[in-house]
C-alpha cells in the first residue's frame, strides 16, 4: 500500500511532464521509425523490356490444313450388272483406253449376238429385194419395207453394242490403278464402285478458307507449304452452308509429285500484305477502359499512348495511328505500371 501511495504521489507531482511526453510521443515515433526507414519508401524504377519502333514489311497470314489430291482422279463404276473379272492388278500404270476389268453378263452377250444376226439377215433381205427391184420383179414398196427393217436392225445392234461395250471397264486417261472396291468374281450392279484411278504426275492441294477472310482472297495469293511458296490457283467465292468455309486449291509442280495422296499438310495462307508498316508485338498491347493502348518510355518514365490497330497475326499487329518510328514501347509488365512511374530499360532490341 505504501508503494502504491508513493507511485501515486510521483505521478501527481509529475503529471504535466507525463502529459507533455504523451503529446510528443507520435512525433518521436515518426522520427524514430518512419524517418529511419525513409529509404525503404523511395520508389525504385521498374525494370522493363522495350523495343524501338521501325517500319517493316508485314504479312497477315493464317494457318490452315490442306489435303494432297491428284488433279486427275476418278472412281470407276460398273455401267452394267454381272460378274466382275479383274484383268490388271492394283498399282499398275495404265494408258488411256486400256481395259482394266470386264463384267461377265451372258444375257447381254446373247442379246448382242441376236442383234448381230438380225442385222445380217436384214442386210441380206435388203440386198435381195434391191436386186429383184432392179429386175422389175419386186415393187418399190417392198424395197422401202426392207430398208426400214435394215434401219431398225442397225439401231438395235447399236444399242446392244453399247451394252456390250459397257461390260468393259477402261482407263479414262493415262494414270495409275488404285485399290479395287470389289473382289474378283463378285456380282456387281450398275453404279457399283469398281476401283479408284488417278494420275500421280499432276497433284494439287485442297483446303478450306474461313469465310471471314474470303473477301481479301484472290487468285495468285501466296500459300506456303513445307517452306516453299505457291500461288493460289482456285478459290470458291461462295460460302459452304454447312462448314461456313470456302474451298480453295493450288497445284504442285512435278518436282513435288512424291507427296502422298490423301495426306494432310500444314499451310500458311497470306491474307494481306503491306510493303511498309509500323509493327509491334501483340504482347505490348493491352486494354485500358475499353481502348487499346501501349506504354511508351520517355525521359525515363512510362507514358500511355492510345493506338489504332490494323491487320493482325498471332504474334504481331499493325499500328495505324498512335505510334511513329523511333518511339520506344514497353513489351511486358504493363500491369505493374502507371503513367509517370520511373522505369529503367533492361535491354533494348534495336
Amino acid at each position: 500500500m505504501k508503494q502504491l501511495e508513493k507511485i501515486s504521489k510521483i505521478l501527481k507531482n509529475h503529471r504535466w511532464t507525463i502529459a507533455i511526453f504523451l503529446l510528443f510521443l507520435p512525433v518521436i515515433f515518426y522520427f524514430k521509425v518512419f524517418r529511419a526507414q525513409k529509404s525503404d519508401w523511395i520508389e525504385h524504377p521498374k525494370i522493363v523490356e522495350t523495343q524501338i519502333i521501325k517500319k517493316s514489311p508485314f504479312k497477315h497470314q493464317i494457318n490452315l490444313i490442306g489435303t494432297v489430291r491428284p488433279k486427275n482422279y476418278c472412281v470407276l463404276t460398273a455401267k452394267t450388272g454381272g460378274t466382275i473379272d479383274t484383268l490388271i492388278p492394283a498399282g499398275s500404270a495404265i494408258k488411256k483406253g486400256e481395259i482394266i476389268a470386264k463384267i461377265e453378263n451372258a444375257d447381254i452377250e446373247k442379246t448382242y449376238d441376236l442383234s448381230l444376226a438380225a442385222k445380217e439377215i436384214a442386210q441380206n433381205q435388203y440386198n435381195r429385194t434391191l436386186h429383184l427391184v432392179e429386175k422389175k420383179i419386186n415393187s418399190q414398196k417392198e424395197l422401202e419395207d426392207a430398208r426400214k427393217h435394215l434401219i431398225e436392225a442397225d439401231k438395235d445392234l447399236a444399242r446392244t453394242s453399247i451394252d456390250r461395250e459397257n461390260m468393259l471397264v477402261k482407263a479414262p486417261f493415262d494414270g495409275i490403278l488404285g485399290a479395287y472396291k470389289i473382289k474378283d468374281g463378285e456380282q456387281v450392279r450398275e453404279g457399283d464402285q469398281v476401283a479408284t484411278f488417278y494420275n500421280h504426275d499432276h497433284l494439287l492441294v485442297e483446303f478450306d478458307i474461313p469465310s471471314q477472310y474470303i473477301q481479301k482472297i484472290n487468285i495468285g495469293q501466296e500459300v506456303i507449304m513445307n517452306g516453299k511458296s505457291f500461288a493460289l490457283k482456285y478459290v470458291q467465292k461462295a460460302i459452304d452452308e454447312e462448314t461456313y468455309m470456302c474451298p480453295a486449291s493450288f497445284e504442285l509442280p512435278e518436282s513435288d509429285n512424291k507427296q502422298i495422296i490423301g495426306s494432310s499438310v500444314d499451310l500458311i495462307l497470306t491474307v494481306e500484305q503491306k510493303s511498309q508498316a509500323i509493327i509491334i508485338p501483340s504482347t505490348a498491347v493491352y486494354l485500358r477502359e475499353g481502348e487499346e493502348v501501349v506504354y511508351l518510355v520517355r525521359d525515363g518514365k512510362a507514358e500511355i499512348s492510345k493506338i489504332t490497330l490494323g491487320i493482325k497475326n498471332d504474334d504481331e499487329a499493325e499500328v495505324l495511328s498512335g505510334l511513329q518510328e523511333g518511339n520506344e514501347i514497353i513489351l511486358l509488365g504493363q500491369d505493374r505500371l502507371y503513367p509517370g512511374i520511373s522505369v529503367k530499360v533492361a535491354e533494348k532490341n534495336l
